[in-house]
């Protein structure tokens, strides 16, 4: 293991016990000689009384610091989340709480520590808070000043209601997109349907989520009311959190894209009423699916 992952471990999971870390003229001993390389020049014991000399001996250890890699990493076995691949490791830890938070092991209105998730995935807590933040965009967590992160309380009746306003504001949207888009603006729904498939074969989900709403945004842009537009994103976090549960209805994420194929079809043929049907259905299947599973969450 490189120095730096040593300082990095020692900066994440030690350290921060010991309150002031300052400077001082070092640490003499042949045996600390590695010590000092990466833990830097502490004033005294006096100034970090709860870390011992001998005890960061043992540190500079690297079959000492193995073991204590490998104990981190056991906490995931026998927590909520799963092991961490070596990449992507934002992504995966997003997935994890998300997937927590679908099967109500994360209960709305409980606090995502940093440490103690940290410690369950095995990581620092830089992967951790931006994992968080992304997930505040998708709706499903909100963050308070100086309290953190917090799994977003929203109930099946509140998430129903805003279903229903999505259903209403969409479908006057797309109606009125239907007297004013052309080919140009066809193409570009087009195109964002070829990305969803595109995402799918990546395994790209929170992706593939994210291009799923900017889908159906782009539909109310083409409507041209402005203030129609403006409704629609103020509801979108909430909106959000209900297109990301989405993605637990379908074990093959190639059929979120087509379930915008017949909306496409109906825009292409100018027929309102095949447009309404098709908005209808693609919405209204969303909605008896996530709703319940909202409800579940609850009870």
């Amino acid at each position: 293991m490189s120095i730096v992952d040593k300082i990095h471990f020692l900066s994440n999971s030690v350290l921060p016990q010991c309150g002031k870390i300052t400077t001082c003229s070092g640490y003499e001993q042949a045996d600390a000689a590695k010590a000092v390389e990466f833990v830097g020049r502490v004033r005294s014991k006096k100034a970090c009384p709860k870390m011992k000399w001998r005890r960061m001996r043992r540190i500079c250890s690297t079959d000492w610091h193995e073991k204590m890699m490998s104990n981190s990493h056991g906490v995931n076995g026998a927590g909520v989340f799963k092991a961490l691949e070596a990449t992507d490791l934002v992504q995966q830890i997003a997935r994890q709480i998300a997937e927590a938070i679908v099967q109500g092991k994360l209960k709305p209105g409980e606090r995502l520590t940093e440490l103690r998730l940290s410690k369950e995935f095995g990581t620092s807590r830089a992967p951790v808070r931006e994992a968080a933040r992304l997930l505040e965009s998708q709706g499903l967590v909100v963050s308070q000043p100086r309290r953190g992160f917090f799994v977003r309380t929203l109930s099946s009746r509140d998430l129903y209601d805003i279903y229903e306003l999505r259903l209403g504001l969409e479908i006057h949207g797309a109606l009125l997109a239907l007297d004013r888009i052309g080919e140009r603006e066809i193409d570009m729904l087009k195109r964002q349907v070829e990305k969803l498939y595109q995402l799918a074969d990546q395994g790209f989900g929170e992706e593939q989520i994210a291009e799923d709403y900017t889908f159906h945004r782009m539909l109310c842009a083409f409507s041209g009311n402005a203030r129609l537009l403006k409704v629609y994103d103020d509801i979108a976090i909430d909106m959000r959190a209900g297109i990301t549960l989405i993605g637990q209805l379908y074990d093959d994420p190639h059929k979120i894209a087509q379930t915008h194929e017949p909306i496409l079809e109906a825009l292409e043929r100018g027929d309102p009423m095949q447009l309404t049907a098709a908005l209808r259905f693609h919405i209204g299947v969303a909605r008896d699916h996530v709703v319940p599973l909202f409800a579940d969450i609850e009870t």
